[in-house]
């Protein structure tokens, strides 16, 4: 469901969602919308509880961004009311010297309070609609949306290079299996799909702009691509591209306890915000999102997480989208 900034900071639902204030002691699922940037950054300290003032702190630049998404109320007695040119903004995020510091005593800013799908599951289930045909791209073992959460008549399709990552995938995981490579054609799947998925596999993938044309022609008209993947101009897209792939999986098995078997090679192919935004940019509608937490990577020693989170914050604050550690794309056919 698209945000139209003419209702900015209307809600979609749930208590308070009338402007009438929550009752002592509340703590309430209330659907907001917000974008998808700026989602877990509401969990930050410094911005209070209040989902009215952290709503009021969204850019006006990311309002035509944003989408539905569920995030918690809890201010006792806290009127939820729309947002307006009057309360506008009213609370400022900690400062980068402060997200830093915090981050010394293991306390992470809001982005890494969440699990790196978060927004990309928020997304899919926004999208999802009974009777759809979803691909889902380099899945694998893991399909992106279980059985049990897929919509009533959808028909799933899981995709992957390897037939013995989807073998390994749990019974009745999908519906029909394709084992091919994205950046090739595949005259089965061709003007059949409704929704196609991806998280964190386009960087591994060789040609980017041949993966958007394929699915782009997979898909029916009217068809949306929702994909997350990892940023090509980060610390760890450049130790992937100059470290040996040996090497790197040793890394990533002691830095993110990933088993060697679902450690793949990556080449980053075009991954940074201005190239993905040029190859898709015949697409119908297109959103490119970026998302900073890239100091996952260095849990291992708290002062060079801290050291990169400032770097982080003036990446995010100088909007300097070039350089995001991950990116979600929707794009419409």
């Amino acid at each position: 469901m698209r945000f139209d900034p003419r209702v900015r900071g209307s809600w979609a639902g749930g208590p308070g969602g009338d402007g009438t204030p929550l009752s002592p002691g509340a703590a309430e699922i209330c659907r907001v919308k917000v974008a998808p940037a700026i989602v877990a950054e509401m969990a930050e300290p410094g911005r209070g509880h209040n989902l009215r003032l952290e709503v009021s702190a969204v850019p006006e630049s990311k309002l035509d961004e944003a989408y539905a998404i569920e995030a918690i109320c809890a201010m006792p007695g806290s009127p939820l009311t729309p947002v307006s040119p009057a309360n506008k903004r009213v609370s400022d995020s900690p400062s980068s010297w402060d997200v830093a510091k915090r981050s010394l005593r293991g306390e992470m800013p809001g982005p890494y309070r969440t699990k790196l799908n978060h927004t990309f599951q928020s997304m899919i289930r926004d999208a999802l609609r009974p009777g759809m045909t979803v691909l889902d791209i380099g899945s694998g073992r893991h399909p992106s949306i279980p059985p049990a959460e897929r919509p009533a008549d959808s028909y799933y399709i899981g995709l992957d290079v390897s037939a013995r990552e989807l073998e390994l995938a749990p019974p009745g995981s999908y519906d029909e299996v394709v084992v091919a490579d994205v950046t090739s054609p595949a005259d089965s799947l061709l003007g059949r799909v409704d929704l196609a998925i991806s998280f964190q596999v386009f960087e591994h993938v060789s040609s980017l702009q041949r993966s958007f044309d394929n699915v782009h022609e997979f898909l029916r008209p009217g068809g949306r691509l929702i994909a997350q993947f990892s940023g090509r101009r980060t610390l760890f897209g450049l130790a992937n591209r100059f470290i040996p792939h040996s090497a790197a999986k040793a890394v990533l098995r002691v830095t993110l306890r990933k088993r060697p078997d679902q450690i793949f090679p990556t080449y980053y192919d075009r991954c940074w915000y201005d190239a993905v935004v040029t190859d898709l940019s015949g697409w119908t509608e297109l959103t490119v999102t970026p998302l900073h937490r890239g100091a996952t990577y260095l849990g291992f020693s708290r002062r060079l997480r801290a050291a990169y989170l400032l770097y982080e914050e003036w990446v995010r604050r100088s909007e300097r989208h070039n350089l995001a550690a991950y990116y979600i794309v929707d794009a419409t056919r």
